[in-house]
């Protein structure tokens, strides 16, 4: 099998699948999220991936990712449905939730490609655009935002405000980036 040629077919493809993924993990089972993940990342791996080392970003960013949102959830900012229960007082964010971190990490050096040389666009997309997916997430989910809508929108704005930017600088300076 050969890899699509066109990085712009590749980046449109990424992109599509990341939505799909992402509506199969917010409202179907863990079960079927994981299904939809592996099924998103061999086709990632065969038609899309550009340099193997994109795993070793996607696996960091992903880490990244996960830790902040349980320490969300630590905080009280938003239980996510099905928490993954370590002890009587932690709970880490749930399988569901794991698999779009992962699906979304691929996002940066394809989907995403047209914040690449834009920071400040990187940043406020982070700000203002992502927060907006996370509730619409939470209420699909059935998840609840135990803060304020409006407290638990800056919290999640002023994170991907800076995640954002960030794993786009590690991506390019990786040399994962378009050209």
């Amino acid at each position: 099998m050969q890899k699509l040629k066109s990085q712009k077919k590749r980046a449109i493809i990424n992109a599509i699948l990341f939505q799909i993924v992402w509506f199969i993990c917010v409202m179907a089972s863990n079960t079927l999220a994981v299904f939809a993940l592996c099924l998103f990342c061999v086709f990632h791996h065969v038609f899309i991936m550009g340099k193997k080392k994109e795993w070793g970003f996607i696996v960091a960013f992903s880490l990244v990712g996960i830790c902040i949102d349980s320490l969300s959830q630590a905080l009280n900012v938003i239980h996510f449905s099905h928490a993954i229960v370590l002890t009587e007082t932690i709970q880490i964010v749930p399988i569901w939730m794991m698999c779009l971190w992962v699906a979304f990490a691929s996002t940066i050096a394809h989907g995403l490609f047209w914040l690449h040389y834009r920071f400040k666009l990187a940043l406020c997309t982070g700000l203002f655009v992502v927060p907006f997916s996370y509730y619409a997430g939470a209420l699909l989910s059935n998840s609840t935002i135990v803060s304020s809508t409006w407290l638990f929108l800056s919290i999640v704005g002023i994170a991907w405000s800076v995640l954002l930017p960030s794993g786009i600088f590690y991506m390019k300076k990786l040399g994962l980036h378009h050209e």
